[in-house]
This record gives structure tokens, C-alpha cells and sequence, in this order.
């Protein structure tokens, strides 16, 4: 009995270790934590005491400060962490509130474990029942945890939330389901969001690596971005620029930049998307290189591995450079997939620094890529013939590939020629209350902040780059 005692203490004391509780009186609070009045969050002390207390994960909260972390080092989420080590599945009370960032920062967010069973790591752990988390800008994030699951900058596990114009930027080493932003995302709409950094999966053979999410069910991803490099241990199943896996979801109007280095026995790695199946790509694009082993398969330099006939990817490119593999399903555009239902979708050729051509997609030399003519059925800025929501813009042939015209939006170049002139003033007046809702006038090019709506926000936006190029 006096060794269960001793052994029930020691598990209690390691518990308090591994999962402090942060005081605050929020009756002090200028915010009353309602949708109308949130709680303000400007300091450290009062971030960390989110967590502390399971009725504040339903209630709403905004920054109104820059929050550095600096010099402090966590084992799990700050809110909404695991906090049984011993069960496999989530322990513990997920975030169901609002967090609004308003643009403000959160710098240094560092957690480190290298426990098995130290899951849902990030800001937090897991979002559910109508999260809604935007705004949210987070800095030098660093997350090494090499034998943990569920794990991503902003939160480990999310499902049925709503996650808008949030970035991440850090270096993040976990086993599966890692992302940049999110590790693993069931009913949710991402919006506007990106990462840039480096991921990477140690040593350990598991599965679901994304730049921004790791797996992805019944989501909707649109208007993201990734700057990485990716490296995969050897065996590892599943890794993509923008997400590792997907299924019954879309991705819409997204683009990634992405280095991935896979080691020994990888399979199903894509640019943007590792595999997928029931779910749509439209108006998407990959960049940078993947550089596989001899042994790798189903490599692709927009998609590693599709698994249904129910599925459609249209008006994409890859300017991937795709090398190794095994030679089994390995392409410039795609690894593996039924062709019938790849639509109007490009990839530059090996012999130009591309992938090879295995049919899915068609090759094209880099001087035809940067060609408008070259894009069939593409809506591009200036034009109507193919639609009026100018999801591309390329102002002048021969110079660059293709970009999403919201690219040029956010610096309030809404128009061509590049750069912002009167031209622009005319395209925001065209448009002008529009919303993409009621879609009578929208044009996405036009929307600088990503917000759905032209109004005097967008405005501002065009007025501090004024003349600029």
C-alpha cells in the first residue's frame, strides 16, 4: 500500500510538471468573455491562464498586444492540451470559443517532449464544436516533440472550426499527422492562411506530413500558402507542400514553395498534396523540388497518389523538380491517378528542370509555361471569355509562370500593368461593395485584405502602396 501510495504521488507531481496551472482574476479583465465584449488578452500571464480553467474554452477572447514568449518552454498546448499521457486518445477539454488575433503577434512559442504520448501540440491542442480562430500570427515557433503526434503551430487536432487569415512561422519536428499550421482537420473551412519554415519527421516511420495540415477530412482549404523545405525519415507514407493527405475535401486557389527531401521506402509525396481521394484541386500550383530516394514511389510534383475515380483536378501547374523513385508512378504532375478526370493541368518537362511525363498532365517547356495562350480554359485578369472571377493574373508573356491574382491583391495591385496606378482605382471602383457572397461584380483580384466584400478596407490597403511597383 505505502508503494502505491509513493507511486500515485510521483504521478501527481509529474502531472503538475507537465501540465502547470496559470492564475489570473479575470474579473479584472476589461472583457467579460461574451461574442459583444471578449475577453483582452495583452500579456503572457493572461494567455497562458486560457487553459486554466475548462469554462473559458467556450469563450471569446481578442489580442490587443504583441506577446513574446520568450525564454519559456512547454511540454504540451498552452490551451486545450492533452493532459493524460497514458490514454491514447485526447484527454482533456477542447477550445469551442473565438480567438482573435487582430493582427497581433505571439513570438517564441516553444514546446519540446520527447515522451510518447505527448500529443495535440501547438498554441492548442484541439479545436471543436465551432471554433473559430483568425488573426492569429505566430513567430519563431519551435516544436520538437519527435515521438508525438497531432501536432502544428497553431493547433494539434481540430474539427467542425472555422480557421481564418492565421500564418505560422518556425521549425517543427514531430512523428505524423504534423502540419505547419494544423496536424489533423475533419469538418473545417481554412482560409487565407501559411506557414513558412521547415518541418520534419525525425527518425521515426509514420505517416501524414503537410506543410500546412497533415490529414485532412471533409475540409475546405482556400487562398493558403507554403514556403518550406520538408524532410522525411525513411518509410514515410503520405507527405505533401500543403497537406500530407486528404479526402472528401477541396482545395481551392493555393500555392506552395516547397524543398522536400524523402528518405528511404517513401511513398504517396506530392508538391501540394501527398494523396487523396472524393475531393477537388482547382486553380492551384507548386513550386520548388522533390527529391526522392531510389526506392520512393508514387511521387508526383502536384500530387503523389489519387485513390478514387471520384475526384477532379483542373487548372493547376507544377514547375516541381522531380527526382528519384523507383520509376513506379512517378510524374511531373502526378504519381498515380486516373487520367480522365485531370483537367486542363500542366507540368514542366524534365529535360527543364520538371519531372518526367508519365500522361497525367500535360509537359510543357518553361517558355510555354510563361505563355497565357498555353492555359486553355483559364480565368485570368483581362479577360472573359473563360469567367470574370480572375482567379490568374499575368500581365506580360514570357517574363513569370502564372500567380493567383489575390498574390498581387494584397499589396493593392489589382489590375494590370503591375504596380499600383489609376488602373487600379478603376478595377477597386468596378467592384466596389461587391461581396463574393451575392457575387455581382466580385473579382478576387480586388479583394486585398480577403475578406469576401470591396469596401474602403480594401481601399486603405491600395492607398499605402499607391504608386508603388
Amino acid at each position: 500500500m505505502r508503494d502505491a501510495k509513493r507511486t500515485t504521488w510521483i504521478v501527481l507531481i509529474g502531472c503538475l510538471f507537465c501540465f502547470p496551472v496559470y492564475g489570473y482574476n479575470w474579473a479584472e479583465n476589461s472583457g467579460n468573455g461574451t461574442p459583444e465584449d471578449p475577453y483582452q488578452i495583452s500579456t503572457s500571464e493572461q494567455l497562458l491562464a486560457i487553459g486554466s480553467d475548462s469554462v473559458l474554452l467556450s469563450r471569446h477572447f481578442i489580442l490587443t498586444a504583441d506577446i513574446d514568449l520568450v525564454g519559456r518552454v512547454f511540454q504540451t498546448a498552452l490551451i486545450a492540451p492533452d493532459i493524460d499521457i497514458l490514454e491514447p486518445e485526447y484527454q482533456g477539454n477542447p477550445f469551442t470559443g473565438t480567438f482573435d488575433g487582430r493582427g497581433f503577434c505571439v513570438y517564441n512559442l516553444t514546446l519540446e517532449s520527447d515522451q510518447t504520448g505527448l500529443d495535440c501540440l501547438g498554441l492548442f491542442g484541439v479545436l471543436d464544436d465551432s471554433a473559430v480562430v483568425c488573426n492569429v500570427e505566430l513567430l519563431a515557433v519551435q516544436i520538437n516533440a519527435p515521438v508525438s503526434f497531432y501536432a502544428g503551430g497553431l493547433a494539434g487536432r481540430v474539427s467542425s472550426a472555422t480557421i481564418i487569415q492565421c500564418s505560422v512561422r518556425g521549425h517543427i519536428i514531430a512523428a505524423g499527422l504534423v502540419g505547419g499550421l494544423l496536424g489533423d482537420v475533419e469538418q473545417t473551412t481554412i482560409q487565407n492562411c501559411s506557414f513558412s519554415g521547415s518541418l520534419s519527421s525525425g527518425d521515426y516511420p509514420s505517416s501524414y506530413m503537410g506543410g500546412l495540415i497533415g490529414r485532412a477530412y471533409t475540409v475546405t482549404v482556400e487562398g493558403c500558402w507554403v514556403s518550406a523545405a520538408i524532410t522525411l525519415g525513411d518509410g514515410y507514407v503520405q507527405a505533401g507542400g500543403l497537406i500530407g493527405g486528404i479526402s472528401s475535401s477541396a482545395i481551392l486557389c493555393s500555392y506552395v514553395n516547397v524543398v522536400m527531401s524523402c528518405g528511404a521506402d517513401t511513398a504517396q509525396i506530392g508538391g501540394l498534396v501527398g494523396a487523396f481521394d472524393f475531393s477537388f484541386i482547382n486553380n492551384c500550383y507548386s513550386m520548388g523540388a522533390i527529391d526522392a530516394s531510389a526506392a520512393s514511389e508514387s511521387i508526383g510534383g502536384l500530387v503523389g497518389h489519387c485513390d478514387s475515380i471520384l475526384f477532379e483536378i483542373k487548372h493547376c501547374y507544377s514547375v516541381c523538380r522531380v527526382t528519384g523513385g523507383s520509376g513506379v508512378n512517378v510524374g511531373g504532375f502526378i504519381g498515380f491517378c486516373f487520367p480522365m478526370l485531370v483537367n486542363q493541368c500542366y507540368f514542366l518537362q524534365a529535360s527543364e528542370g520538371g519531372g518526367p511525363d508519365n500522361g497525367l498532365g500535360v509537359s510543357q517547356t518553361a517558355a510555354q509555361l510563361k505563355q497565357m495562350a498555353t492555359y486553355e480554359g483559364w480565368d485570368f485578369v483581362g479577360e472573359t471569355l473563360y469567367g470574370t472571377s480572375d482567379y490568374w493574373r499575368m500581365c506580360v508573356n514570357g517574363l513569370i509562370y502564372p500567380r493567383l491574382s489575390w498574390q498581387y491583391a494584397q499589396r493593392g495591385d489589382f489590375a494590370c500593368p503591375d504596380g499600383n496606378n489609376i488602373g487600379d482605382l478603376i478595377a477597386l471602383s468596378y467592384s466596389w461593395l461587391s461581396s463574393k457572397q451575392d457575387g455581382i461584380n466580385y473579382r478576387l483580384s480586388v479583394d486585398a485584405d480577403c475578406s469576401g466584400r470591396i469596401d474602403l478596407a480594401d481601399f486603405s490597403i491600395m492607398g499605402i502602396h499607391w504608386l508603388s511597383y
